[in-house]
Formats: structure tokens, sequence, C-alpha cells
């Protein structure tokens, strides 16, 4: 088994049966995978036992993942580990924030295999290079915004000839 396979994963998703697939795919190719299901946890499995990367979701009980992010960044102890954000919030507004917390790379679960996500967290443990975003290498800042309506923005006749 090659030695750039021994290193530490914690895979942080709420989803049990998502969780399942990604440690699956992920021990499978020998790595050691760590499970948090919600952002306190996430905390905690990496203060005691600090991983070489994160995969991180966003939507988690108890804490988000850009807060578990922003926390982990903050703090010089963790702030060289690797993060991608493995979500299918796919908003650019997201996606830029996701970077600006610090993360290495943002994966749109949707829009990625595991074998893709596993690819993805290969070439950030071995060669440093940022994950493409949803299928791509453009970065956040490229995106065009997709600016959604809100219920006062978008036209109704029925309603406009209420008013």
């Amino acid at each position: 088994m090659p030695e750039q396979h021994t290193k530490r994963i914690l895979l942080v998703e709420d989803d049990v049966f998502l969780a399942e697939i990604y440690q699956t795919k992920l021990s499978e190719n020998g790595f050691t995978v760590d499970l948090a299901h919600d952002g306190e946890e996430a905390l905690e499995h990496a203060r005691t036992n600090p991983p070489s990367l994160i995969l991180l979701d966003l939507i988690l009980p108890k804490r988000n993942g850009f807060s578990v992010l922003e926390e982990l960044k903050g703090d010089p102890t963790f702030s060289a580990i690797p993060v991608i954000i493995l979500s299918n919030l796919g908003e650019s507004r997201d996606m830029e924030r996701g970077h600006a917390l610090g993360a290495a790379g943002y994966i749109i679960k949707a829009h990625f295999t595991p074998t893709e996500v596993l690819h993805e967290v290969q070439r950030v443990l071995e060669d440093g290079a940022t994950p493409a975003m949803a299928k791509s290498s453009i970065p956040p800042s490229e995106i065009p915004s997709s600016k959604s309506q809100t219920s006062s923005e978008v036209s109704d006749p029925l309603l406009d000839s209420k008013q």
C-alpha cells in the first residue's frame, strides 16, 4: 500500500448514507477516515486527532460548516489543514464564501461521484492542488452571479393588478 494513503481524513457529513459511501470509498483506497455528523463533533475530532484533510458539509446540525471552517482557519494550530467543502449548496456566493474562509476547494456533491471526490482528495494531499469546483477549474471570483429573484422582484400580472 502506498505511503501517501496512510493519511487521516475527517469526513463531516450528517447524512449517514452519504457518509458511509464516502467513508467506504476512502477506506478502500487506504485512507483512515474519522466521521463527524455535526459541526460540534467535527471541531472536537479535529482538536483531539488532527486530520491530514477535512471533507466538510455545510448544512449540519448544531453548527454549520461555514462556522466550523471559520473557527478552524482562525486557529493557527489547525489553519494549515486543507478543507474541501463537500456540499450541495452550489450558489456562487456560497462558493465564494467558502474560499474566502480558507477552503482548499469546493465540491458540489450532486456533480461528483465518490470516485471523483477520492481523486480530488488525492490531488490536494499529493500536490496541494485546489480541487475543481463544480466540475470546472473556474475560480469563484469568475463565476457569474446567479442573482435569484425575491418574491418582490418577480413580476406577476395577477398580483400587480391587485395592488
